[in-house]
This record gives structure tokens, C-alpha cells and sequence, in this order.
């Protein structure tokens, strides 16, 4: 069990789920002081700790534009600092396309799909014409596949990368 409240299933599917194009690293030296300025004042936090989570971002967004046709789901502060960065729309679309050669969706999850808490989201990055996997529609798995690639390609993460384990083993990011 990969001690994230799911399934012996759900774990191979983690498994089959693991391939992954290659993640273009080169947008982690991407940099935008609008956004890490708004995720200060918005977020209360110092530089040091914008700058942070605006690198996870980066992450989380090169998971995603590597993983065609999945569903990806950030923590709830690195969500949180998307969201600012999605604002700046112009700079979010040119780093997008830049970096992805497409646009990155976030596309929130609709009420209670699998874990209980509503709100968090998930990267969509597929084409016309594809279709996300099944089992990445269910947060959870979601949540599971997210954790697993960002461990596997970006070793160590950030404290922002902390998920929580409810008692009854539903996960909340």
C-alpha cells in the first residue's frame, strides 16, 4: 500500500500509471516576479517562501505537460499559487505554450469525487480528441500518481509538496 488510503488496485494502477513523457526541465528556470509578488501578498509569505512555492509550481506544471491525457493534483498551497500565476493569463499561456506546446487546463474536481473535500484541482492536458484516464478522475488516484512522479523526478520536494492522511484514509492535499 503506498500508504495513501488506497487500494491494492489503485496501486497498480499508480504502477501502469507511472509512465511518463519526458519532463522538460528547462522551464524550471523559468521566472516571473508578478506572480511571486502576488503570492507574497496574497499568501502571506516571505520571498524566500513565494520563490519556493512558485518553483513547485514549476514542478507541478512539468508533470503535467509531460503526463498527456492524466489528471494531476497539486497540494492545496502550491493550487493556491497556481491560481495566482493563472491570472497573469498572457504570461501563464506564453510560458504554457513555451514550455508545453499547449495549454495547461486547471480544471477543479466536482464536489466530493472520492475523498470527502471539495476545492482541489487538477491539471488537464490533453488534445482535442484525447481523453483523460479513467482512473485519474478519482482525486485519491489523482493525488497518488501526483505524489509518485513528483518524488520520482524532482527528489527532494519542498514541505509545500506535504499531503495529509485523514483517519479514515481518504487524503486531502
Amino acid at each position: 500500500m503506498l500508504g495513501l488510503g488506497v487500494s491494492p488496485d489503485a496501486e497498480r494502477q499508480v504502477r501502469i500509471a507511472s509512465y511518463i513523457g519526458k519532463v522538460d526541465v528547462s522551464a524550471m528556470a523559468y521566472a516571473n516576479e508578478k506572480v511571486v509578488t502576488r503570492i507574497m501578498a496574497s499568501e502571506g509569505l516571505s520571498r524566500q517562501e513565494a520563490e519556493v512555492v512558485f518553483a513547485d509550481i514549476l514542478q507541478f506544471l512539468c508533470l503535467s505537460g509531460a503526463r498527456a491525457g492524466a489528471q494531476l493534483t497539486p497540494p492545496r498551497l502550491v493550487d493556491a499559487a497556481w491560481h495566482h500565476f493563472i491570472l497573469f493569463t498572457r504570461d501563464y499561456a506564453d510560458f504554457c505554450e513555451t514550455y508545453f506546446g499547449r495549454f495547461i487546463h486547471h480544471q477543479p474536481f466536482e464536489q466530493d469525487q472520492g475523498c470527502g473535500t471539495i476545492g482541489l484541482c487538477s491539471s488537464s492536458y490533453h488534445g482535442p480528441g484525447e481523453q483523460a484516464d479513467d482512473f485519474t478522475h478519482n482525486r485519491p488516484m489523482s493525488i497518488a500518481i501526483t505524489i509518485k512522479l513528483a518524488r520520482e523526478n524532482f527528489a527532494p520536494l519542498s514541505p509545500n509538496w506535504n499531503y495529509a492522511e485523514l483517519d479514515d484514509g481518504r487524503v486531502v492535499a
